[in-house]
């Protein structure tokens, strides 16, 4: 209940009014809560840890360094296309929303939520499926207009006429020169329906998304071994989150490398050299990779957009979490004046 508050300081008053869908449910993810760890390798920041009790992942006000009364007013209500309907697009609608400019979201799926979607299928990511949720019906009901179905090309968002523009256009999986990537299947596609995933699995790469797409798989009924060449599996993870994390990992039976590079994908398995030297081809039905994301280019828009003010944020800006992106979303729209 404590971090509920963090989260939703109104979820009472939205409790009493018949607002139960539009609270803004606690992830536990422990970023209100997460201290200097030696032991779960996170350092000293610099900042001391009181200041960042309250820090909240979805509740971009939290521990705001000024009160919303100090951020100036906007002179008029400004045409506000924003393009990309991820976290950061979201928030970005609702406050932009909030400050009463008229808000159209543009987004080539059929239904909001960019990356975040895959929550909708993930059996352990139900509270990542809600949040996405609450935030589209928040973004709606503050009179937030969706367009869904369609990639925009830089041309017809200038051909929108609007007075400011917000790219949220997000990310995609990161490829690199392994020697026969193109035998495996990106963790993200996993999510589609259409894929075809045999019984035993090999995930190249352990951070969160291979870790947690590793959990999925072994949920749903594979074999699942984790590929990881650093020194710990779900490396961008921390503290009481990570470490539950593990502890399904394990319960889930999955087995994993660690200090571990992938050399080779081929078809019936992959290739792999240990930290001793020693290398082991390893079986698998299907191969997956997870091997990070990267921004989606936005100069095109940027230059078709010449004159308009623009705002880049979330992923395409710098691919991050879920709040770094919400926080972003937050600033940009809080910007327009």
């Amino acid at each position: 209940m404590g971090r509920q508050q963090i989260a939703d300081p109104e979820f009472i008053n939205k409790l009493a009014t018949g607002r139960e869908d539009e609270i803004r449910q606690c992830i536990g993810c422990g970023k209100c809560i997460t201290f200097p760890d030696p032991e779960q390798n996170v350092p000293f920041d610099g900042i001391m840890p009181w200041l960042k009790v309250g820090n909240c992942t979805i509740n971009p006000l939290a521990n705001l360094e000024k009160t919303l009364s100090e951020y100036p007013k906007p002179e008029a209500a400004r045409k506000v296309a924003i393009i990309g309907g991820g976290p950061a697009g979201l928030q970005a609608a609702i406050t932009a929303a909030e400050r009463g400019h008229k808000v159209d979201l543009y987004d080539d799926h059929d239904k909001a939520g960019g990356t975040l979607l895959f929550a909708d299928i993930d059996v352990n990511k139900g509270d990542i499926s809600l949040l996405t949720k609450t935030l589209a019906i928040e973004a709606e009901r503050k009179g937030v207009t969706f367009h869904f179905g369609k990639r925009l090309s830089p041309e017809e968002v200038k051909a929108l006429g609007a007075d400011v523009v917000i790219l949220a256009i997000g990310s995609h999986e990161k490829r690199i020169p392994i020697e026969g990537l193109e035998n495996a299947v990106p963790a993200l596609d996993v999510y589609q329906p259409e894929t075809q995933l045999g019984k035993n699995i090999v995930m190249v790469g352990g951070g969160l998304v291979g870790t947690e797409t590793g959990l999925h798989l072994a949920n749903t009924g594979h074999n699942v071994t984790i590929i990881e060449m650093g020194i710990r599996l779900a490396h961008e993870g921390c503290g009481r989150e990570r470490r539950e994390m593990l502890e399904h990992v394990e319960a889930a039976g999955i087995k994993s490398h660690i200090n571990t590079l992938c050399t080779r994908i081929e078809k019936d398995g992959v290739t792999v050299k240990h930290q001793d030297g020693s290398v082991e081809k390893i079986p698998a039905d299907t191969v997956v990779f997870a091997l990070g994301m990267e921004s989606n280019p936005t100069k095109e828009y940027e230059d078709a957009l010449a004159g308009t003010k623009v705002y880049i944020i979330g992923d395409c800006k710098e691919v991050g979490q879920i709040g770094p992106a919400i926080k972003d979303g937050f600033n940009a729209a809080m910007d327009i004046l």
